[in-house]
Protein backbone atom coordinates (compact mmCIF):
# COMPACT_ATOMS: atom_id res chain seq x y z
CA UNK A 1 0.00 0.00 0.00
CA UNK A 2 1.25 3.44 -0.83
CA UNK A 3 1.87 6.09 1.77
CA UNK A 4 -0.85 8.27 0.31
CA UNK A 5 -3.44 5.47 0.70
CA UNK A 6 -2.49 4.95 4.34
CA UNK A 7 -2.75 8.65 5.05
CA UNK A 8 -6.10 8.97 3.34
CA UNK A 9 -7.48 5.95 5.25
CA UNK A 10 -6.17 7.44 8.48
CA UNK A 11 -7.83 10.76 7.69
CA UNK A 12 -11.12 9.10 6.81
CA UNK A 13 -11.10 7.22 10.15
CA UNK A 14 -10.39 10.46 11.97
CA UNK A 15 -13.29 12.18 10.26
CA UNK A 16 -15.62 9.24 10.99
CA UNK A 17 -15.00 9.34 14.77
CA UNK A 18 -16.13 12.93 15.25
CA UNK A 19 -19.16 12.19 13.11
CA UNK A 20 -20.23 9.28 15.33
CA UNK A 21 -19.55 11.32 18.42
CA UNK A 22 -21.59 14.18 16.99
CA UNK A 23 -24.46 11.81 16.15
CA UNK A 24 -24.46 10.44 19.69
CA UNK A 25 -24.47 13.94 21.19
CA UNK A 26 -27.22 15.00 18.79
CA UNK A 27 -29.26 11.92 19.76
CA UNK A 28 -28.86 12.66 23.46
CA UNK A 29 -29.78 16.32 22.93
CA UNK A 30 -32.96 15.35 21.07
CA UNK A 31 -33.74 12.82 23.77
CA UNK A 32 -33.23 15.36 26.56
CA UNK A 33 -35.37 17.85 24.68
CA UNK A 34 -38.16 15.30 24.40
CA UNK A 35 -37.81 14.43 28.11
CA UNK A 36 -38.04 18.12 29.03
CA UNK A 37 -41.15 18.51 26.89
CA UNK A 38 -42.73 15.45 28.52
CA UNK A 39 -41.83 16.75 32.00
CA UNK A 40 -43.52 20.05 31.20
CA UNK A 41 -46.61 18.21 29.94
CA UNK A 42 -46.68 16.01 33.02
CA UNK A 43 -46.53 19.02 35.38
CA UNK A 44 -49.15 20.86 33.34
CA UNK A 45 -51.46 17.84 33.42
CA UNK A 46 -50.97 17.51 37.16
CA UNK A 47 -51.83 21.17 37.72
CA UNK A 48 -54.95 20.78 35.56
CA UNK A 49 -55.98 17.75 37.59
CA UNK A 50 -55.58 15.35 34.68
CA UNK A 51 -53.73 12.66 36.60
CA UNK A 52 -53.96 10.01 33.89
CA UNK A 53 -52.08 12.25 31.42
CA UNK A 54 -49.53 13.20 34.07
CA UNK A 55 -48.81 9.53 34.76
CA UNK A 56 -48.70 8.71 31.04
CA UNK A 57 -46.10 11.44 30.43
CA UNK A 58 -44.04 10.25 33.40
CA UNK A 59 -44.11 6.69 32.04
CA UNK A 60 -42.91 7.94 28.66
CA UNK A 61 -40.02 9.72 30.37
CA UNK A 62 -39.11 6.51 32.19
CA UNK A 63 -39.06 4.59 28.90
CA UNK A 64 -36.78 7.17 27.31
CA UNK A 65 -34.57 7.27 30.40
CA UNK A 66 -34.17 3.50 30.28
CA UNK A 67 -33.08 3.68 26.63
CA UNK A 68 -30.58 6.44 27.39
CA UNK A 69 -29.41 4.88 30.67
CA UNK A 70 -30.36 7.90 32.79
CA UNK A 71 -31.26 6.45 36.21
CA UNK A 72 -31.76 9.85 37.84
CA UNK A 73 -34.67 10.58 35.49
CA UNK A 74 -36.17 7.17 36.23
CA UNK A 75 -36.00 7.78 39.98
CA UNK A 76 -37.40 11.30 39.61
CA UNK A 77 -40.40 10.07 37.62
CA UNK A 78 -41.04 7.16 39.98
CA UNK A 79 -41.22 9.69 42.82
CA UNK A 80 -43.55 11.86 40.73
CA UNK A 81 -45.89 8.92 40.11
CA UNK A 82 -45.76 7.92 43.79
CA UNK A 83 -46.71 11.46 44.84
CA UNK A 84 -49.72 11.33 42.51
CA UNK A 85 -50.72 7.96 43.95
CA UNK A 86 -50.48 9.35 47.47
CA UNK A 87 -52.61 12.36 46.50
CA UNK A 88 -55.27 10.08 44.98
CA UNK A 89 -55.23 7.90 48.08
CA UNK A 90 -55.67 10.93 50.36
CA UNK A 91 -58.55 12.22 48.23
CA UNK A 92 -60.21 8.83 48.46
CA UNK A 93 -59.72 8.67 52.23
CA UNK A 94 -61.10 12.17 52.71
CA UNK A 95 -64.14 11.24 50.65
CA UNK A 96 -64.71 8.09 52.69
CA UNK A 97 -64.27 9.93 55.99
CA UNK A 98 -66.75 12.60 54.86
CA UNK A 99 -69.32 9.94 53.97
CA UNK A 100 -68.80 8.21 57.31
CA UNK A 101 -69.03 11.45 59.30
CA UNK A 102 -72.27 12.45 57.57
CA UNK A 103 -73.75 9.04 58.29
CA UNK A 104 -72.58 9.21 61.91
CA UNK A 105 -74.03 12.70 62.22
CA UNK A 106 -77.49 11.38 61.33
CA UNK A 107 -77.10 8.44 63.72
CA UNK A 108 -75.83 10.80 66.42
CA UNK A 109 -78.90 13.03 66.12
CA UNK A 110 -81.23 10.04 66.38
CA UNK A 111 -79.43 8.72 69.48
CA UNK A 112 -79.47 12.12 71.18
CA UNK A 113 -83.17 12.57 70.34
CA UNK A 114 -83.89 9.22 71.99
CA UNK A 115 -81.91 10.21 75.13
CA UNK A 116 -78.99 7.90 74.36
CA UNK A 117 -76.35 10.62 74.57
CA UNK A 118 -73.72 8.30 76.07
CA UNK A 119 -73.95 5.94 73.11
CA UNK A 120 -73.83 8.86 70.68
CA UNK A 121 -70.71 10.18 72.40
CA UNK A 122 -69.06 6.74 72.31
CA UNK A 123 -69.66 6.50 68.56
CA UNK A 124 -67.96 9.87 67.98
CA UNK A 125 -65.05 8.95 70.25
CA UNK A 126 -64.60 5.65 68.42
CA UNK A 127 -64.66 7.50 65.09
CA UNK A 128 -62.04 9.98 66.33
CA UNK A 129 -59.79 7.20 67.62
CA UNK A 130 -60.00 5.31 64.35
CA UNK A 131 -58.76 8.23 62.24
CA UNK A 132 -56.71 10.25 64.75
CA UNK A 133 -53.41 9.36 63.06
CA UNK A 134 -54.41 11.07 59.81
CA UNK A 135 -53.10 14.61 59.80
CA UNK A 136 -55.97 16.00 57.75
CA UNK A 137 -58.74 14.34 59.81
CA UNK A 138 -59.53 17.39 61.95
CA UNK A 139 -59.62 19.67 58.89
CA UNK A 140 -62.57 17.97 57.16
CA UNK A 141 -65.60 20.27 57.64
CA UNK A 142 -68.16 17.51 58.34
CA UNK A 143 -65.80 15.97 60.90
CA UNK A 144 -65.20 19.31 62.63
CA UNK A 145 -68.96 19.87 62.76
CA UNK A 146 -69.64 16.44 64.28
CA UNK A 147 -66.89 16.76 66.89
CA UNK A 148 -68.00 20.27 67.87
CA UNK A 149 -71.62 19.15 68.17
CA UNK A 150 -70.62 16.16 70.29
CA UNK A 151 -68.45 18.30 72.56
CA UNK A 152 -71.29 20.76 73.19
CA UNK A 153 -73.96 18.09 73.75
CA UNK A 154 -71.65 15.96 75.89
CA UNK A 155 -70.82 18.88 78.17
CA UNK A 156 -74.54 19.67 78.50
CA UNK A 157 -75.26 16.00 79.25
CA UNK A 158 -72.53 15.74 81.92
CA UNK A 159 -73.68 19.03 83.46
CA UNK A 160 -77.30 17.86 83.61
CA UNK A 161 -76.21 14.59 85.26
CA UNK A 162 -74.25 16.53 87.89
CA UNK A 163 -77.25 18.82 88.54
CA UNK A 164 -79.55 15.82 89.02
CA UNK A 165 -77.38 14.51 91.84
Amino acid sequence: MKKKDKKSKKKSKETEQPSKSFQLKDYKMRLLSKVDRLKFNAQKSLMEGNLDDAIYNAEQIIRLAILADMPSYIKEQEEFINSIAKEVQNEYLISEIEKTSKSLNEMYDKLVDSNQTSQAHEIVESFKNRYQDMLFFDTIPSVKELIAKDKKIWIEHITSLDNDR
